[in-house]
């Protein structure tokens, strides 16, 4: 029905010429020829189809709002509830833990390790053509030395640790990405602590969001956003206020930490967003309705497996208590009925008039099953981050083919590598370039020209991580050879098939070479050596391929 601000911007058509001679001649049929021009604008304006059928507002979706606010005024009126249902989720849902231990499972694993990358340019003349090349020679004793004190400083790096009861920094992967995927964000603050005895005095101090004093709105002429200030002219972090903490819990003040003192990583979805929302947002009532639903089908079917007997006795009789009650029983219902009791073997005489009614729920309906497995595929799919399969969420793979759960396998890992990058860059990356910061001022490494603009922390800063790897499928032999056909055909490195399966090359090559030195000197040939086992000796080896990472060759 049209309102009234509609008819008030209704355009009226105007009178033509036939209109007029009509209504002088006819003004009652004039009359209906208006009013069925009304009725087409108003079909026209407000019943018609929109453009896009998403757009379209009927009797089916009139209860779907929308809203077009601001990310970070959603976030303010929303956050809060949905990071407390996502850790209930996660303390007490089933599916929530499962989905949470295949991440942890997968992206973690054994940890991620550091391998510095660190490399010099030296110029050099070429011995067959006598001309001059730049080459880089990597300084694999400072990156050894390196690699070796950062696994030394992460034995005990967190700030909740003690000597008896160290917490490092595998610990604080794992708390990364647990907080990551329930909370959505992570804060965690980067401590120098003087005062501690340690070689390198840098410690992480992880930051509940629940810390962060959104009730501050401004400092200065910066403006502060759910407890992130802001710079007022280019939008970026400046500060974060969080709220004091002691012995019984959060206090009304808080400090501010400078923004290069806190690590901050969530995933964003939209321009100006300052804050995370848990990656459980879009499945949270699926999870609860299948808790709910579970919850009631336990429920019916106990009520089920009691054998129950209700006796419809005439309106006229005054029998009580058809069945013997138990010794030392007197149950009554509600409305002070006996209740009586069955006995194994028992036969009961029923008296005349009374009719007996057997109490069998049909439960778990037929479809109980095939319900619960659509909603755990939607649950898997649907997290924002950390989205895992069927088969990884419930740990069924009785339907389970062999190329389909290889499909679904590479799914996975396409997931679970994604995260590991964004482990990667948003915190083991910050964390690892704050610890050379300290750790070059300490002076336990020798880093010349770090604080200068040549060659400057971006040069000693060259590292990349080693992450976790997988298991091979169900067919190892077929994947190691399709792996070996992918060296030869120069599509694939050593180093990729090591990072494949969590190792790394040069230790690969080192412990083959002590391994290889040891048989020689016992006299036994292994059956794992190339040499004898893959290739038959070089006759089969394939040719070289030219390395095109050779540095250009420059003239004096």
């Amino acid at each position: 029905m049209m309102t009234r601000e509609d008819i008030q911007h209704v355009v009226v058509p105007r009178l033509t010429w036939f209109d007029r001679f009509l209504g002088a001649v006819n003004p009652k049929h004039l009359v209906q020829r208006e009013q069925q021009r009304m009725m087409s604008f108003y079909v026209d304006q407000f019943l018609k189809r929109a453009a896009f059928k998403s757009a379209e507002t009927d009797r089916f979706n009139s209860s779907w709002v929308a809203t077009g606010s601001d990310i970070n005024t959603i976030l303010t009126a929303d956050l809060k509830k949905m990071r407390d249902r996502s850790r209930w989720l996660f303390r007490n849902n089933p599916e929530a833990v499962a989905l949470m231990n295949a991440n942890i499972s997968y992206v973690i694993g054994t940890g991620f390790s550091p391998m510095a990358t660190v490399q010099r340019i030296e110029k050099i003349k070429d011995k067959e053509t006598g001309k001059t090349i730049f080459q880089a020679v990597e300084l694999e004793s400072w990156n050894d030395f390196a690699d070796e004190l950062f696994t030394e400083w992460g034995v005990d790096c967190d700030i909740a640790g003690s000597i008896r009861s160290p917490v490092g920094f595998d610990d604080d992967c794992e708390l990364f990405l647990r907080r990551l995927i329930e909370d959505g964000e992570v804060f965690v603050h980067l401590v120098v602590d003087k005062r501690s005895k340690k070689r390198i005095p840098l410690l992480t101090e992880f930051i509940e969001p629940d810390a962060l004093d959104e009730s501050k709105t401004s400092n200065g002429n910066n403006p502060v956003k759910l407890g992130i200030e802001l710079d007022a002219r280019t939008g970026q972090p400046v500060a974060y206020w969080i709220k004091k903490y002691d012995v019984h819990g959060h206090i009304n003040e808080s400090r501010r930490i400078k923004a290069n003192d806190m690590i901050h990583a969530f995933k964003r979805y939209r321009a100006y967003q300052v804050r995370g929302f848990p990656a459980l947002a879009a499945v949270m009532p699926k999870f609860y309705q299948l808790d709910e639903f579970i919850d009631a089908e336990l429920i019916a079917e106990k009520i089920g497996a009691c054998f129950s007997v209700f006796m419809e006795s005439p309106v006229s009789s005054a029998t009580r208590g058809i069945l013997k009650p138990g010794e030392n029983q007197k149950a009554t219902d509600s409305d002070g009925n006996d209740l009586s009791h069955i006995q194994p073997g028992i036969i009961a005489n029923v008296p005349h008039g009374f009719k007996p009614h057997m109490l069998q729920p049909q439960r778990p309906s037929a479809t109980f099953g095939i319900f619960t497995q659509r909603l755990d595929r939607l649950i898997g799919a649907g997290a924002h981050m950390g989205a895992v399969s069927y088969e990884a969420l419930t740990r069924d793979v009785s339907r389970v083919s062999y190329a389909s759960g290889t499909i679904s396998r590479q799914m996975d890992y396409q997931t679970f590598r994604g995260l590991q990058r964004f482990m990667m860059k948003k915190f083991c990356t910050p964390l690892r370039m704050a610890w050379m910061d300290v750790a070059v001022l300490t002076g336990l490494l020798i880093a010349p020209g770090y604080y200068e603009r040549t060659p400057g922390p971006r040069f000693w800063n060259r590292h990349e991580w080693n992450p976790s790897g997988w298991p091979r499928g169900i067919n190892p032999a077929q994947e190691v050879n399709a792996s070996r056909e992918s060296m030869r055909a120069g599509m694939t490195t050593l180093a990729d098939e090591c990072a494949e399966y969590g190792r790394d090359w040069k230790t690969q090559l080192r412990l083959a070479a002590r391994i290889q030195k040891e048989s020689e000197k016992l006299g036994i040939i292994l059956s794992s050596d190339a040499a004898v086992s893959v290739y038959n000796g070089m006759d089969d080896m394939p040719d070289a391929i030219p390395d095109k990472t050779q540095p250009e060759e420059i003239q004096e």
